[in-house]
């Protein structure tokens, strides 16, 4: 301002301390300041951090919050700052648990599996137990189950906060001893507005929080370390639900690395098993979350264990599903490379033979790991879950052929059936072209005729994938949706053996996607079992991304077909 001055009159340039015109330059310089004080603090009070009693209740107006009767500014502030949050999805619940009442001093929401929500609750009044009111809790409940707060999928549970008890000892050098009293005062009061869900309390924030006016030293006893404070535990961790699983269960297929390390720190049983004997580690891998599988690794899953239907081990699953990187963790933690399953066979037997699958066996191989198939009569029949070999129909099927086929059968006999109640329909719709089938059906066979398992010829071609058969039989009148004894309808077996182009006749003829077999499955549940038929269900506009992939179920299902299969070879023999 002294500068600005002299420029304006260099009379002024030789102004000293005493000189009248230097104190007017101060009192100018100082409402300067009380100017430059007033925008500062104006503009601070727009905003949410710092703005106080009637400028946070102007503010909060444009957030659609209401102060509460004797709420003070910093609960306020909270309650604001979870409204903004809340207009994410889903985000609303904690806004919603600190506006139920005033009583609530914090809330947390954790969401550890899709659907299930848990609402922690810390309460301004606990009780000697330190658990809040279970009236309170009831407050906060139906607060949060209003039609207009949840969400329609969601379950809310409303629980009381956990409460670590602290031991703080200290001793301090002070000026005057008449001011220990005010150090602990004061020292509380920080605590208390401090205290919030998942607080963890370090040694630093106690030793600077002891530093008070008349504080010299601060040497602190206890706690020896910090107090890491994990968020707060569900209700019975390791509850089972209809289907057998823990919530780990769930989280290990649907959720990150995070929450499945903080569930198994807070005492989730990393081995526990379903109702089909599947653990946590199956699932992970399953589902491709190789970063769940090493954090369950690092948890001490085993490696080795056995579903409880077909003895699948984890290391089963993960060449089923062709997870190459999950292949190499789990060798690597101990899984066995030529643990047989319930068949028989070892894990690389799972592992289709193409080029996408080449590195991994090199791998497996230099492990040791062989491909061992099953014993004796299943080798020839099965290559994997839902794949039937096509040199099977050539090695113990009838072979049918055009008029090889009309000549061997008379139209009196052209319905007659074998041991397993075939017709030469069912068997020229396994091997033969379509002009064999076209030739039957003009003849007078019987296009929905059932041989002993209740299958139609539509069936069983569905299954091989004998496409061109396929719509030779529709086109011939076959019921689509026909259903056998386990209730499997064509696309039940086409899902299975993974035959998109059957697939695709199918629901073209209007083949049922949602109908299930006997063992509760539809087609999808089958077809999610494989990348590539998932992919071209979801191209044709099917949402699989709710359909749930049933391995044990598939297993069930191919061994009823295949004990079919084997009865009619050895009565072929």
């Amino acid at each position: 301002m002294k500068e600005e001055l002299v420029r304006r009159d260099e009379t002024f340039s030789g102004l000293v301390e005493s000189d009248p015109a230097m104190k007017v330059l101060e009192v100018a310089a100082w409402r300067e300041l009380l100017l430059r004080q007033r925008i500062n603090e104006a503009v601070k009070s727009n905003l949410l951090k710092f703005a106080m009693g009637e400028d946070l209740d102007n503010l909060a107006e444009f957030y659609g919050v209401e102060r509460e009767k004797g709420e003070d500014d910093e609960r306020f502030r909270k309650r604001i700052k979870a409204k903004i949050f809340g207009w994410r999805t889903g985000g609303n619940y904690r806004y919603y648990a600190l506006s139920a009442d005033t009583r609530v001093k914090d809330a947390l929401v954790e969401s550890l599996v899709p659907g299930k929500v848990q609402v922690s609750i810390l309460s301004t009044q606990l009780s000697t137990t330190g658990i809040p009111p279970k009236e309170l809790l009831e407050i906060v409940r139906n607060q949060l189950n209003r039609e207009d707060v949840r969400i329609l999928t969601d379950t809310i549970e409303v629980v009381s906060c956990n409460i670590i008890e602290i031991d703080i000892h200290s001793k301090i050098s002070i000026k005057r001893p008449d001011i220990i009293e005010t150090v602990k005062k004061k020292f509380i009061e920080k605590f208390e507005a401090s205290k919030r869900l998942g607080w963890n309390i370090t040694r630093s924030w106690i030793i600077a929080n002891l530093f008070v006016e008349g504080v010299e030293n601060v040497e602190l006893i206890e706690p020896i370390e910090d107090v890491v404070v994990l968020d707060n535990s569900f209700k019975n961790i390791n509850e089972k639900d209809e289907k057998g699983e823990t919530i780990l269960h769930k989280a290990a297929r649907m959720s990150t690395r995070k929450k499945v390390s903080f569930l198994v720190k807070k005492g989730a049983e990393v081995n526990a098993r379903d109702n089909k004997g599947f653990t946590p580690l199956h699932w992970a891998v399953s589902a491709k979350r190789l970063e769940n599988v090493k954090e369950l690794i690092r948890s001490r899953a085993e490696v080795n264990a056995t579903e409880g239907i077909s003895k699948y081990t984890p290391l089963h699953l993960a060449c089923m599903v062709w997870a190459e990187r999950i292949i190499k963790e789990l060798v690597k933690a101990g899984a066995a490379v030529n643990q047989p399953d319930k068949f028989g066979n070892t894990p690389m037997h799972w592992l289709l033979d193409n080029e996408k699958n080449k590195e991994v066996k090199k791998f497996l191989e230099k492990q040791g790991g062989v491909v061992r198939d099953r014993p004796e009569i299943c080798d020839e029949i099965v290559e994997s879950v839902g794949e039937m070999v096509d040199v099977w129909s050539r090695r113990f099927l009838p072979k049918l052929k055009g008029k090889v086929v009309l000549k061997a059968i008379s139209e009196e006999n052209i319905n007659g059936k074998d041991s397993g109640g075939c017709t030469a329909l069912h068997r020229a719709a396994q091997v033969s072209n379509p002009e064999v089938i076209k030739l039957l059906i003009e003849k007078g066979a019987g296009i929905n005729d059932r041989n002993n398992r209740g299958e139609t010829a539509l069936h069983l071609a569905a299954f091989l994938g004998k496409r061109k058969n396929v719509k030779a039989l529709i086109e011939g009148g076959a019921t689509v949706n026909a259903k056998s004894n386990n209730k499997a309808v064509p696309l039940h077996l086409a899902c299975l053996a993974r035959r998109i182009g059957t697939i695709e006749e199918l629901i073209n003829a209007g083949g049922d996607l949602d109908t299930v077999d006997k063992f509760g499955c539809s087609p999808l549940n089958y077809a999610k079992i494989y990348p590539k038929v998932t992919s071209y269900l979801e191209k044709k506009g099917v949402n699989m991304r709710d359909v749930e992939v049933m391995y044990g179920e598939a297993n069930k299902a191919i061994e009823e077909i295949m004990k079919g299969v084997i009865k009619d070879r050895r009565e072929k023999r």
